[in-house]
């Protein structure tokens, strides 16, 4: 018995350590995913790729959209090179040279303000359903492979229109 909770606390407290180290934040329709330690970083680069916003929300079949993204540093150390790639799949088509994006060199603690933005003009197929569609981004720098990050979701469906009453008989 006494094994058995030193066995649970030692399993409790390495998955403390394991979300600690991984900084994943979920909120609505907006994923942010980290590739280091944490934002208390001092000698190494911290590259953030947060999804800003999709424009039109939500987007109808058979139209075009734009999907926003903000490329931070929350190291001290430069991060060379960045770069941000889409990896659509059905519905979203793109065309292969709006498929990445070059963001350049992220300096040490570039974040905020001064972010960089990468924008992705991509397609919705006229079938497309209604819904939350997954889509996913990738990012790699001169000293990393690629980062694959978690899928997030586009906006597909029907926009409200105004109704205006102009008279009332």
């Amino acid at each position: 018995m006494i094994k058995l909770n030193i066995f649970q606390a030692a399993i409790s407290a390495a998955l403390a350590v394991f979300l600690a180290l991984n900084l994943i934040t979920i909120a609505t329709n907006s994923v942010t995913v980290s590739a280091g330690i944490d934002d208390s970083v001092s000698d190494a680069a911290f590259v953030t790729i947060s999804f800003v916003n999709q424009d039109p929300e939500p987007v109808m079949p058979g139209e075009r959209l734009e999907l926003k993204f903000k490329a931070e540093n929350m190291g001290t150390k430069p991060a060379n090179d960045v770069t941000v790639e889409l990896l659509p799949r059905f519905p979203f088509s793109v065309d292969e040279s709006e498929k990445t994006k070059p963001v350049g060199t992220l300096s040490g603690r570039q974040k905020g303000k001064d972010a960089v933005l990468a924008r992705f003009f991509l397609t919705v197929d006229v079938t497309a359903g209604s819904g939350m569609n997954p889509i996913a981004l990738r990012y790699r720098t001169a000293s990393q492979g690629w980062t694959v990050i978690d899928s997030f979701n586009v906006s597909i469906g029907r926009r409200d229109l105004p109704l205006a009453v102009t008279s009332v008989a």
